[in-house]
């Protein structure tokens, strides 16, 4: 029987959207394992910079693992639509 450990990432944002780039300014998707690593480690540190042992021993035990399978849906390209432009004529007098 195979043991299988997963991560389910979810966007915040409203309106989500990945911004992530690779080697030469190529939009990364899906976006790499290291880049969910780094976000482990700054939102562990940001709690408590001076991680705790047992939050330690499992990004340690994290980093070992071999290279993960990847399993997203596809990328969606679009252009950037402005919603709202703001009125900068109202002080004119």
């Amino acid at each position: 029987m195979q043991t299988l450990f997963a991560l389910a990432v979810q966007f915040l944002d409203p309106v989500p959207m990945f911004h992530g780039r690779g080697d030469g300014g190529v939009p990364e998707w899906p976006p790499s394992p290291f880049r969910l690593f780094q976000a482990l480690v700054a939102a562990a540190a940001r709690r408590d910079p001076s991680l705790a042992d047992e939050e330690r021993r499992a990004l340690e035990w994290l980093e070992l693992q071999p290279p993960p399978r990847i399993v997203v849906p596809a990328a969606v390209t679009g252009t950037p639509v402005r919603i709202a432009v703001p009125n900068n004529d109202l002080d004119t007098l």
